[in-house]
């Protein structure tokens, strides 16, 4: 018993790393997860616990290797196209939020303050206030229904029996209201204050199913991990689904080679049968590689220094800025934006 309570907790402190939990509900997940593990399980992780991350390779490689029931007690990824084409979405729209940055200095602070993958089924995300807006201005998904609580809000996406979702925790109604309002601005979507679909002005781009087969599965895990990135300045994420290519740009945080070793670490890190880790000047490239003869999916990262500029803004965000404080502060009963 005490073994595996230590066990426990460091497999905790390992998934801390990748989502940025609080311990209260970190050692509860990672302590169930562990319950019906095998003697040969518990092995291979202590193994693994025991040789650490190296960091000075920028990858991990897996000693032994890691059944899928054992990864999944640690961090759970998903396997369901619905719900990878949500989080894909909502990665390349966060990613696209700093665009859309305030004219103000530069202050170090995560995108979000928190990933928790609730299950394969689902994942909870804790966003700043001010990253809802844009987020919500970049989100583009056909099919989308919202449904607003009180101290919550369900992005939901529905395809045949699948039902995705992901919850953006702690936003209230008055911030929901001014994230709307900052995307209608920009957009002239309307989105709703209680249950329904985003009504988009002149409709939202279809996506090709096919050519997002491979980047999604990986942009989904990538969101469950985004905290691996550390504090960061700012965040810009490219998805080719061409090219079969995710760019991570950030500034601030941690550093190329330590999101690398995470990355590849054979608990916590993406979902593939291996690595390669490609070095240079301003970049690592790990090429992800699946099972049989699926093609390999590359993530490149770059970290560029804390006071490094984000990228520049095409669109002059001024007038949603307004909407948005404007937002704030009106009278809770005056929330839905005019058509």
């Amino acid at each position: 018993m005490p073994h595996r309570l230590s066990t426990a907790r460091r497999l905790a402190d390992l998934r801390q790393i990748y989502t940025g939990e609080t311990a209260s509900s970190l050692r509860p997940a990672t302590r169930n997860g562990t319950q019906h593990w095998e003697p040969a399980d518990r092995h291979t992780v202590a193994a693994i616990l025991a040789h650490g991350v190296d960091h000075t390779r920028g990858g991990a490689a897996a000693l032994l290797p890691v059944p899928d029931h054992v990864r999944r007690a640690v961090l759970a990824d998903t396997r369901d196209p619905v719900q990878q084409r949500l989080e894909a979405a909502i990665l390349r729209a966060l990613g696209r939020a700093v665009l859309h940055r305030r004219p103000e200095p530069l202050r170090q602070g995560p995108v979000c303050s928190s990933v928790r993958p609730i299950a394969p089924a689902t994942v909870g995300l804790h966003l700043r206030a001010s990253i809802l807006g844009p987020m919500l201005a970049e989100l583009t998904v056909s099919g989308l229904r919202v449904v607003v609580h009180r101290r919550h809000v369900e992005l939901l996406l529905r395809a045949d029996e699948s039902v995705a979702s992901v919850s953006l925790a702690a936003i209230s109604n008055r911030q929901w209201a001014a994230a709307t309002h900052y995307a209608h601005a920009l957009t002239g979507t309307v989105w709703p204050m209680g249950r329904g679909h985003p009504e988009p002005l002149h409709g939202w781009p279809a996506v090709d199913p096919a050519k997002a087969a491979y980047t999604n599965p990986m942009a989904a895990a990538l969101l469950r991990r985004l905290r691996v990135l550390g504090p960061t300045n700012w965040l810009a994420v490219g998805i080719d689904d061409d090219r079969l290519t995710i760019h991570l740009t950030w500034a601030g945080g941690a550093s190329t080679t330590t999101v690398a070793a995470h990355l590849t670490h054979p608990l916590g890190g993406l979902p593939a049968q291996r690595f390669d880790a490609y070095h240079h000047a301003d970049d690592i490239s790990l090429m992800a590689h699946g099972p049989h003869d699926e093609p390999a999916v590359a993530v490149v990262l770059c970290n560029l220094d804390g006071q490094a500029p984000p990228p520049r803004a095409r669109t002059d965000t001024t007038a949603a800025w307004t909407a948005f404080d404007a937002a704030l502060t009106r009278p809770a009963s005056r929330t839905r934006p005019a058509r």
